[in-house]
């Protein structure tokens, strides 16, 4: 962490917004990354469509929603 610059933000979330770019921490979040890009994309309702079939019960608001920024 320390070769961050100064106007870096870590944070410890799976999945991370900032405005129109989505990362992730990697193989183990694609789930999650997955559904946040299709709502970015086309909304929450096609998202939480979208995420039925995938898991039974998964839902995005199971994560608090990605709506963070980082800086």
């Amino acid at each position: 962490m320390e070769k961050l610059s100064s106007e870096a933000i870590a944070v410890e979330s799976r999945v991370q917004k900032d405005g129109q770019a989505v990362t992730s921490r990697g193989p183990g979040t694609t789930m999650e990354y997955s559904l946040v890009l299709v709502e970015q994309l086309y909304g929450k309702d096609k998202a939480d469509e979208v995420a039925g079939p995938m898991v039974r019960g998964f839902s995005l608001s199971l994560f608090g929603g990605f709506t963070g920024k980082c800086g």
